[in-house]
């Protein structure tokens, strides 16, 4: 395995933040409190020096939403992939994450979220809206280095 491969890489993974009600879900909008909890989630990344090159997210309009929020704080891009909806395959969505060599941040739903930490980490995580969870990856491997909710990160400063 070459050395480059075994440098550990920040891959983040945060829950949009609360969403109302829409005709559909895909259509469901966040809600005045879960904009507020994905600021408060970004902020608070920002705050303990989290770096991301870009942002990841459902193509669902309060994943998107969230998205944005996150890369007005972190002043990024933000592509939409169908690999990380609701019901989306959590072994696909990991490779997407894994094979991003300068790190990754992703937003999407539950259930892929702990589905996604299952197959990265062999373990289990729930996930509050706007939560955040920090997985560093090494080799192939993913180790669950934290789990954030929206409101111990807004109390980071």
């Amino acid at each position: 395995v070459p050395l480059a491969c075994l440098a550990p890489v920040d891959v983040y993974l945060m829950r949009h933040g609360e969403a109302g009600e829409a005709r559909t879900d895909p259509e469901r909008p966040l809600t005045p409190r879960g904009r507020a909890q994905a600021k408060a989630s970004a902020t608070g990344l920002k705050a303990l020096g989290v770096k991301i090159p870009r942002i990841l997210c459902s193509p669902y309009v309060r994943a998107r939403q969230t998205a944005d929020i996150v890369a007005g704080v972190f002043g990024v891009d933000v592509s939409e992939d169908a690999r990380f909806v609701p019901g989306g395959d959590p072994d696909r969505a990991v490779e997407a994450i894994f094979s991003a060599r300068d790190g990754a941040f992703v937003v999407a739903h539950m259930p892929i979220l702990p589905g996604m930490i299952e197959v990265a980490c062999g373990g289990r995580a729930t996930f509050s809206t706007a939560a955040v969870a920090h997985v560093v990856v090494v080799g192939g491997t993913g180790i669950l280095a934290g789990l954030f909710s929206s409101e111990f990160l807004e109390h980071v400063r």
